[in-house]
């Protein structure tokens, strides 16, 4: 029997298409009612810094998903994931930790944790930790009603003393509608810009498990493009519904060319688009496949390096008939045309569930790439460090590089939830007296 991974998936995707035109109505939908509290997810969430609740362990998680990193000027190293304490699934009551390392790699520890505003009816995730170009740490998360809800929301918090162990935060900012998953990038104008994105309510997380449909916005649906011409005090959307008809969760990226135009490569059905802009974001072309690169239906990650090449992570000539999915081969590649070809290939993890790539060059001299292992196989944050020369002849050449250096791992998965200790716990955190241990609102 013959599979076409591209017809054949886009059946799959056209079979979730029942809540693309659902209107939020409690009125006259009485299903809609059990939603009446969809706009905590509007609320701000707490960020902890330095947690020691028990809740929140590894031994406690059952799973981590995403990975996506930073480092400060002074080597700091800061790695994201999100999990939850008692379940496996995407969805409410999900956290964002931040691990943090001051040797390289040698030890991590729980350095920030960011909670959702109330447990039981909103979720944090895709956390992305950016160090700016005046050593200020920027943390973008995604914030969003059950599993998700159509409309999400981009958070921003900053701290501006992000190597000591006792960062202070400014409260959360709500900037945007939908899901972050780049750092911005300073062009050679100085501007900042970064991708958001709101999702189709036909993908499937939103189709089965997440009620996209209760916010509907039909009308910023694709990529979006956000500026800051005022260092972070203000963003502005400057262009909008940037789709890819062969996409479910878009997740671009985007980088500045040698010329100032613009690139972003946009995740499709195991293809990738690629669109340009000419007018530094305002206007960008049609997306349309990338033939050179077609990539398995997970998440990649490219961006400029120092020396002006292009560093593109994927899961690279891919087992695509994998128990997951292509989510191995996790290679390194370089571009020292813009992304028109590709030199050498390091392989950074061939196992499979290896995924969410992310990376951030030191001043060092070295590249610290951040990728997580899939809670199905191992459950793990993982770090490599690596320079360009290591990319290039395909193998570490360099005294001082590594790969697959464990982060953190949880190791909660399949035990029974202790509920009534971690709604303490979550109660103390936020200095809520109890009237039961049974169930809380927070």
């Amino acid at each position: 029997m013959s599979y076409n991974f591209y017809t054949d998936q886009f059946d799959y995707y056209a079979a979730y298409t029942i809540t693309q035109n659902h209107i939020y109505d409690p009125v006259n939908n009485p299903e809609d009612a059990k939603y009446a509290d969809k706009d905590d997810a509007l609320l701000p969430g707490k960020v902890i810094v330095n947690p020691t609740n028990p809740a929140y362990a590894e031994e406690r998680q059952p799973q981590r998903t995403c990975s996506s990193m930073a480092r400060t000027q002074n080597g700091r190293i800061f790695m994201s994931y999100f999990s939850a304490t008692d379940h496996s699934d995407e969805g409410a009551g999900n956290y964002n930790m931040i691990i943090s390392s001051d040797d390289r790699g040698e030890t991590f520890q729980d350095r920030v944790l960011i909670e959702p505003p109330k447990m039981e009816t909103t979720r944090v995730w895709d956390c992305v930790p950016w160090v700016d170009d005046t050593n200020r740490l920027w943390v973008f998360y995604a914030q969003s009603y059950l599993s998700q809800d159509g409309r999400d929301g981009i958070w921003v918090v900053r701290c501006d003393n992000p190597d000591d162990d006792d960062m202070v935060f400014t409260e959360p900012r709500r900037i945007a509608n939908g899901v972050v998953v780049m750092a911005p990038i300073i062009t050679s104008k100085g501007e900042w810009l970064f991708t958001g994105c709101v999702w189709d309510p036909k993908c499937a997380h939103g189709g089965v498990k997440g009620n996209m449909g209760i916010n509907n916005l039909q009308d910023e649906i694709g990529v979006s493009v956000y500026r800051s011409t005022d260092r972070g005090e203000t963003f502005e959307r400057i262009a909008s519904k940037i789709r890819f008809p062969y996409s479910v969760f878009d997740e671009p990226c985007m980088a500045e060319r040698k010329d100032g135009s613009l690139m972003m490569w946009i995740r499709g059905m195991n293809c990738t688009a690629h669109t340009f802009s000419y007018d530094g974001g305002h206007t960008w072309t049609i997306p349309v496949q990338n033939l050179r690169m077609n990539l398995p239906n997970t998440r990649f990650h490219f961006g400029k390096l120092k020396s002006g090449n292009l560093l593109l992570l994927c899961n690279y000539k891919a087992d695509m008939f994998s128990y997951y999915g292509g989510r191995n081969n996790l290679c390194a590649l370089l571009s020292k045309d813009d992304g028109e070809t590709w030199e050498g290939c390091l392989m950074i993890d061939e196992r499979e569930g290896s995924e969410q790539p992310d990376f951030v060059e030191g001043n060092d001299g070295f590249i610290y790439i951040g990728y997580g292992r899939a809670p199905q196989f191992a459950a793990e944050s993982m770090l490599a460090i690596v320079t360009e020369e290591d990319i290039l002849a395909g193998k570490l050449v360099n005294p001082q590089s590594k790969l697959r250096i464990v982060a953190g791992k949880s190791t909660g998965m399949g035990k029974d939830p202790v509920s009534a200790e971690w709604i303490q716990h979550i109660a103390d955190d936020w200095g809520i007296e109890l009237e039961t241990k049974e169930s809380i609102t927070l």
